[in-house]
């Protein structure tokens, strides 16, 4: 497992991180993007958002492609059409192009971001070996977030499109995936043909499904003061922009960390993994609701980036260890859509929550998700429990 071959089809595995973190790049020129049409605000807010609800829908189809194709053919087909509409976007003129390439770029990364994680699940077989693998997948995801961003801002100091010249890096993603994906459909393809697929949505099990909205609700959580901690920091006068950016950054620093050392924490805590993850966040969304000063702020947006990142990881360690070989590519997909699901519906919560406390600030608020997820805290704890016992 640790030859040469598995060892690079790793590495065309992590590259992949360049197609999944690839929006990460339009918080950089939002306001340009803005600034640059502003004759159609509504269209650029369609750019932005739309990439989040093509891929939450895309990503429950993906695993039926997968299972029907070749996984290295259809991975590479979808790297080169991400590559090719990614760096196509410093070629637009108009908010049309932008949107239409922005489609094509949601879309196989959705599919890139499904066959990635299930490839991972499907080579590396080993219940410990499979959780290092995926905490590096995941960290790297961050790193790759991280570095677009930067990368972004750095080229956009020559003009905003500029700043889309950082998706030639999905070029050498191409070139690892031609080169070091092995083909064929697998083991579990193989088995997994005709009637079987339509039966495998059917059969996940209750404790799957407990663990999959469980997740839905871990990321509305963390995206309601992550999406708003700007507003958290007005709030307070607790700095400006420069210090919510080095705030958002260890977000992503603690959650990369937990994750190169998953392995370590799913050994020691196993299936109660996500239940410890859920109390951290809300205990770190509790802090900020009661002591609001810069260093609480820090140390909790850390503790959350963490806890998100090690729930992430964890999910798909999970689903790869409670399910069947051939239903591990639809549990992959589910996943992957239900990630976007709350990314999507975190903003309106966060609007409707502010509405009915009749509040602009994000304090009055949090008080909300920090109950929810240690009331989640406790239905996965039990669900974990009774599946132990057989009953789940």
């Amino acid at each position: 497992m640790f030859s040469k071959k598995w060892v690079l089809a790793y590495i065309a595995i992590l590259s992949t991180s360049f197609a999944v973190m690839y929006t990460s790049v339009f918080q950089v020129i939002n306001y340009d993007i803005y600034q640059a049409f502003p004759n159609c605000p509504e269209g650029v807010s369609f750019f932005i958002s739309s990439p989040y609800l093509v891929i939450m829908a895309a990503s429950f189809f993906c695993p039926v492609i997968y299972r029907k194709t070749d996984r290295k053919k259809a991975l590479l087909a979808a790297s080169v059409i991400f590559t090719l509409g990614a760096i196509s976007f410093t070629q637009q003129k108009t908010i049309g192009g932008f949107i239409v390439v922005n489609l094509i770029c949601a879309l196989t990364s959705a599919y890139i971001n499904v066959a990635a994680v299930t490839l991972i699940a499907e080579l590396y077989t080993d219940e410990d070996r499979r959780a290092w693998y995926m905490g590096w997948y995941n960290s790297a995801i961050a790193m790759a977030g991280s570095l677009f961003s930067v990368g972004a801002g750095y080229f956009a100091k020559a003009g905003w499109t500029a700043a889309f010249n950082v998706y030639w890096a999905a070029a050498l993603m191409t070139l690892f995936v031609a080169l070091f994906i092995p083909g064929g459909r697998g083991e579990q393809q193989a088995k997994d043909e005709g009637s079987k697929v339509k039966r495998a949505y059917k059969g996940y099990g209750l404790r799957f499904w407990i663990m999959a909205v469980n997740y839905v609700i871990l990321g509305i959580t963390y995206f309601v003061p992550g999406f708003f901690l700007s507003v958290y920091i007005a709030e307070y006068q607790l700095g400006d922009a420069f210090y919510a950016g080095v705030a958002l950054s260890l977000d992503t620093l603690s959650g990369a960390i937990c994750a190169l050392f998953f392995d370590r924490i799913y050994k020691k805590l196993g299936s109660y993994t996500a239940s410890a993850a859920f109390v951290l966040m809300g205990a770190a969304i509790f802090a900020l609701y009661t002591l609001p000063n810069a260093a609480v702020l820090v140390l909790a947006v850390a503790l959350m980036g963490a806890s998100y990142m090690i729930s992430m990881t964890y999910v798909y360690q999970e689903s790869a260890e409670l399910l069947p070989q051939e239903m591990v590519p639809g549990a992959m997909g589910i996943i992957v859509g239900v990630q976007y699901i709350a990314t999507f519906l975190a903003t309106y919560i966060t609007r409707g929550l502010m509405a009915v406390m009749h509040t602009k600030y994000l304090t009055p608020i949090l008080i909300f998700p920090a109950l929810w997820i240690l009331a989640a805290a406790a239905v996965e704890y039990m669900s974990v429990k009774k599946s132990k016992q057989g009953e789940v």
